[in-house]
């Protein structure tokens, strides 16, 4: 019986020191499941970069926030999110600009909450006393 090898998954710290070798400065790359997808974002748009909030001792980010491109999925967005989570991220908000609403994820909630443009973000435990409504992210 042969046993395919099994890829190894990268750490967020090896993706890190990936993303800073010299050839790759130029170049955009996420880290989705383990795996390292490089983006390309069409000549003609660019659309606002992800967000992320390190702790001085961290590897992985507190806060992530993410960004839908025009180009890109909803399924990678939530994989990406999915991701942040299981390595200790604390909260994840999913910003979709053309549904005008924000998904937001933590490891202590079961269900996604999804917040309209009629919402208000809470920073919880991770940016106490902070909240944005959501109609100023898209104003």
């Amino acid at each position: 019986m042969v046993m395919e090898a099994q890829k190894q998954k990268l750490t967020i710290a090896e993706f890190h020191e990936f993303c800073a070798l010299p050839e790759n400065q130029d170049r955009l790359f996420e880290l989705i499941h383990g795996e390292i997808v490089e983006k390309h974002a069409p000549y003609r748009y660019m659309h606002s970069p992800n967000v992320l909030t390190v702790a001085e001792s961290k590897d992985v980010p507190d806060l992530y926030i993410g960004i839908k491109s025009i180009d890109g999925s909803k399924r990678r967005s939530r994989l990406k999110a999915e991701d942040y989570l299981i390595h200790g991220t604390k909260l994840v908000w999913l910003v979709f600009p053309e549904e005008q609403l924000v998904e937001v994820y933590s490891p202590d909630q079961e269900d996604v909450i999804i917040i309209g443009i009629d919402g208000v973000l809470d920073g919880g435990d991770v940016l106490p006393g902070f909240s944005l409504p959501v109609a100023k992210i898209f104003a």
